[in-house]
């Protein structure tokens, strides 16, 4: 359902990024707002080209192709005479993640497994990535903690995010498991 009301919510932005689109031959493209993603990549999803004609569907249709490439979190379409304005506000990326306070999970191994969910220097900042860390996290903590049925100190993942820094505390502090 969250999914479907997700869908629904872009289409009505698309719809309303796009109402002062009257039909027109794109004489040039022009890509605003990029500081990280080249021009290039934004042309490789852009389902419209210079000589093609344009209208609302089309400027929808671009739209949520720039949309579904995860990369940005807003995504305009506008006209300036015949020229086609696409702009753009990045997703922001990861600059920098630390772990501090860990002991018994390899730095390494964490970062191993961030990065195969996605989560890893330079990548995008996906919705609910965090959330998937931090459940993640907290099971394989818990999963030690059986294992050695000992209390473990605080685990915290530290990430610079486009000059924003977000920190996240992971804490267990169940009592030890009794071993039968």
């Amino acid at each position: 359902m969250t999914r479907f009301a997700a869908l629904v919510l872009l289409a009505g932005l698309s719809l309303s990024a796009t109402a002062a689109i009257d039909p027109f031959v794109v004489q040039d493209i022009r890509l605003d707002g990029l500081s990280r993603i080249s021009a290039g990549t934004v042309y490789s999803y852009l389902p419209v080209e210079k000589g093609d004609t344009i209208d609302r569907a089309g400027a929808a249709e671009a739209i949520r192709a720039l949309y579904k490439t995860g990369f940005f979190k807003d995504v305009q379409v506008s006209r300036q005479g015949d020229i086609l304005v696409v702009t753009v506000v990045e997703r922001p990326a990861i600059a920098k993640i630390g772990i501090d306070g860990n002991k018994d999970i390899k730095d390494e191994d964490l970062l191993k497994g961030l990065k195969e969910i996605g989560l890893a220097e330079g990548e995008t900042v996906e919705p609910g990535h965090l959330a998937k860390v931090r459940l993640i996290l907290e099971t394989r903590v818990s999963e030690l903690e059986a294992a050695t049925a000992q209390r473990k100190s605080d685990l915290k993942l530290l990430m610079d995010a486009d000059l924003e820094r977000v920190t996240h505390e992971f804490s267990q502090r169940a009592d030890p498991v009794q071993k039968r």
